[in-house]
């Protein structure tokens, strides 16, 4: 199949032109989906690798939409939980779209590689890095539209969600480069 245009798509603005106003492009669809199922209460799927030390873990090329559970303890879209070492670990490529809480958590893993993700639609934190979190490659991700739709019933207690950040940066020992976010 060949798409032809009748006119040409106008250029978009680089940031070599006009430093400061360049836009960031990102396709959302893939060809792997999962998709949490919507019964209204904003309660979807999750994915979580618990405690698998010095157990490579790839997740790479996936879509995930209608994921995570707005007011539930460690259900978030994609979660890494307490897995020590895990080098050689790729969460790479990957859509996040309406998640109900998060994207990406990362919880008392290290050496895992979280790059070219893309996060859109999104309740509370879109990347998610706690306290011992550490020496996690973090390279060009995307976190846009996140939104604070978390409502007080739904709050989960020592949860500060209801603040969204792209990056919710809580260890200091992890390494981000070139990643963007727009709230």
């Amino acid at each position: 199949m060949v798409l032809e245009l009748e006119n040409p798509i106008t250029p978009v603005f680089s940031e070599k032109e006009t430093p400061g106003y360049g836009v960031e492009i990102a396709v959302t669809s893939r060809n792997i989906k999962i998709i949490g199922e919507d019964d209204g209460t904003y309660n979807g799927g999750y994915l979580q690798v618990f405690h698998t030390p010095g157990v490579a873990q790839v997740i790479e090329g996936v879509e995930f939409f209608n994921m995570g559970q707005s007011s539930r303890k460690n259900r978030f879209a994609i979660q890494l939980l307490y897995n020590g070492n895990v080098e050689g670990t790729s969460i790479s490529s990957n859509s996040i779209r309406q998640s109900n809480m998060r994207c990406i958590s990362v919880d008392g893993t290290a050496n895992a590689t979280i790059a070219s993700n893309v996060g859109a639609g999104i309740t509370g934190h879109c990347f998610y890095f706690d306290r011992i979190s550490a020496d996690n490659m973090v390279v060009d991700n995307l976190a846009s539209n996140l939104n604070n739709r978390i409502n007080s019933g739904n709050r989960i207690d020592g949860y500060d969600d209801h603040y969204a950040d792209g990056f919710a940066i809580w260890s200091p020992f992890n390494h981000f480069i070139g990643n963007v976010s727009f709230l």
